[in-house]
Order: structure tokens, then sequence, then C-alpha cells
């Protein structure tokens, strides 16, 4: 996605079909499913479902994705600190998201990709990749686990959406 920083998702006025392909419900699933993979990785519990609507939106945005830190031990306190302008369209962008990120966690659930028990998402069984992924699309799949990963360390799961500037 080519928007620049502080530009907000809700408004791109015309998009490319390819960018609007990014947010259809088996796309949002299967970072989901990364992330929550991630995330279990680093905890060995399942992600609250909750942590779908801070992943995505920083995952989605592309100067966002391109901003996030090389290593998960980064702190977020810091990454905010060196991104002001993102993190003052993180709320919109999460709210523009919040439909789709619903909707794919919905068919994530329904079809596998995630398993929901308890309020946590799990990965699920992810089949083979198909074939013909673009650089972006293998991008956000490589950084929604490592966002996973990233957001698994943080302090509490309050502090970590007041830094972003929402709430769960």
């Amino acid at each position: 996605m080519s928007n620049s920083p502080g530009e907000s998702l809700s408004t791109i006025p015309v998009a490319p079909p390819s960018e609007w392909s990014l947010f259809n419900p088996a796309f949002i699933a299967v970072l989901l499913r990364q992330a929550s993979d991630g995330w279990f990785k680093t905890t060995e519990t399942g992600m609250h479902f909750s942590y779908g609507f801070l992943v995505l939106p920083l995952v989605l945005h592309g100067p966002s994705r391109r901003e996030l830190p090389k290593s998960t031990a980064r702190a977020l306190v810091a990454w905010i600190y060196e991104n002001p302008a993102l993190v003052e369209t993180f709320p919109r962008n999460a709210k523009a998201l919040s439909p789709y990120i619903a909707q794919g966690t919905l068919y994530g659930c329904a079809t596998g990709l995630i398993v929901s028990d308890g309020g946590l998402l799990y990965p699920g069984s992810a089949r083979r990749r198909p074939s013909g992924l673009t650089s972006e699309v293998l991008e956000c799949f490589s950084k929604s686990a490592q966002v996973g990963r990233w957001l698994a360390r943080q302090a509490t799961p309050e502090l970590t959406f007041g830094y972003l500037g929402v709430s769960p």
C-alpha cells in the first residue's frame, strides 16, 4: 500500500483492485493466523482476539509496516516515540479496518485457520501457501508474525492499547 505517513486508510479515495484485495476475509484470516502463531511461539498461550485489531493496522498500513522495528526486543514505547506521525493515524486506521478484521476473524475461525478458545486465538491448520504471491503479500505475512511476537513481549494489554491510542 502506498499511502504516506499521516494518511488514514479511510481517506484513500480510489485504490487499485490489488490493494482492496488485501482486505478480503481470507487474507485477513491468514494474517491473524500468522500473528497468533508469533504470539504463541513467544508466550505458549493464545493471543487475545482484541490484539488482532492492533496487528492488522500496523501490518496493512504500508508506512507503518515499513517502520516496524527490526527486533521484537524493541520496546513499543520507544517505537511510538520514534514514529509519532504513524501513531497519530493509528486510531483512524484501526477504526477503518475493524469491520474487515472482524470478518477475517470469523472467516478464520470458520475455516480452521485460527482456533478461538475462551477469547484467545491460536494458530490453526494452514494448508500450503498459494503460488504467485507478491512480495508485498509475503511481507505482510512475515510482519504479521513479527508483530504477534512483538506485542506478546509488551507490558499489559491496557498499556499496549493505550500507547496506540485505542481501547479494546
